[in-house]
């Protein structure tokens, strides 16, 4: 039930408010035969509290009286009353806050071992990842070795192939001197035709850097008479007469070689039909002899 006074809850057994000291007003009691004054309990005979309340005082639920506010003891019946003072409740305040301090610590630092862990297994997994990336590094660096090894070995192969081909292309140009001295000589009057017409040489060898290359042709006939060439291969060397027109018995024609090869120019005449032919071989600049004399 609750004070009829200031309203604060308050026991069933206790007639007196401990909050404002208010007796509450008694129950009829029940009807019941008076008791002989020798069965009377002394409680009976206990008066009310005199002391005057002050304010923020309590009261003893049992009687009624004030209860002292350092002893914690009715000073009226003597009933003694218990409560945690301030402080220990301050104390078991901070002891609870240094438990839930305790309690977030240890989380932190369950959190930061299992972190540490995790990042001890992702160490140790980089780590491996590292040692595979490193062993890859090596297999591409001796693979490129290889490479630059097989590039040079093909520079070396292709330079061996132009070399070939440049003796082949040598070897076969010389056997096109070859055929082509084989056919001239094969023919008849080479550089001669008789003792009054022919060349002072029958086989002319010039390189493609001579520009002064010149043969003497005597043609002794006191007749009136001129002289024609014919010249197989114009691309490798020209023939042409010094002077258009002579006097006496011989005459210059310049050599002018255009590439190497072989050619040859033969002679005629108006007079009669005397020929003979020449042979030009001409060759590179820096070409090495393929004649060996």
């Amino acid at each position: 039930m609750n004070c009829t006074k200031c309203g604060e809850p308050m026991s069933e057994e206790t007639t007196v408010c401990q909050h404002c000291g208010e007796t509450l007003p008694e129950m009829p009691p029940e009807t019941l035969p008076d008791a002989p004054p020798s069965m009377q309990k002394a409680d009976d005979f206990i008066t009310p509290p005199t002391t005057i309340p002050i304010s923020g005082s309590k009261f003893c639920k049992k009687c009624g009286g004030m209860i002292d506010k350092s002893s914690k003891k009715c000073t009226s019946c003597g009933k003694q009353y218990f409560r945690f003072p301030q402080r220990k409740a301050k104390t078991v305040g901070i002891i609870l806050t240094v438990f839930a301090l305790l309690a977030l610590l240890g989380l932190n630092i369950f959190q930061y071992v299992k972190y540490a862990e995790e990042m001890k297994m992702q160490m140790a997994s980089a780590s491996a990842q590292e040692a595979k990336i490193e062993t890859k590094i090596k297999q591409i660096n001796r693979q490129a070795e290889e490479i630059d090894g097989l590039e040079r070995e093909l520079t070396t192969v292709n330079q061996q192939n132009k070399e070939l081909v440049a003796s082949n292309n040598k070897y076969s140009l010389k056997a096109s001197y070859f055929d082509g001295l084989l056919a001239f000589l094969d023919g008849e009057k080479i550089g001669r035709a008789s003792d009054d017409f022919y060349a002072d040489t029958g086989i002319i060898l010039v390189n493609t850097a001579e520009t002064d290359k010149t043969i003497t042709l005597t043609a002794d006939w006191y007749d009136a008479f001129s002289v024609k060439l014919f010249i197989s291969n114009y691309a490798v060397a020209d023939v042409s007469f010094s002077k258009d027109d002579w006097t006496g018995s011989t005459t210059k024609l310049n050599i002018t070689p255009c590439s190497a090869g072989v050619a040859s120019v033969t002679f005629t005449n108006d007079l009669n039909d005397q020929t003979f032919q020449v042979l030009i071989i001409v060759v590179e600049e820096d070409a090495e002899p393929f004649i060996n004399t």
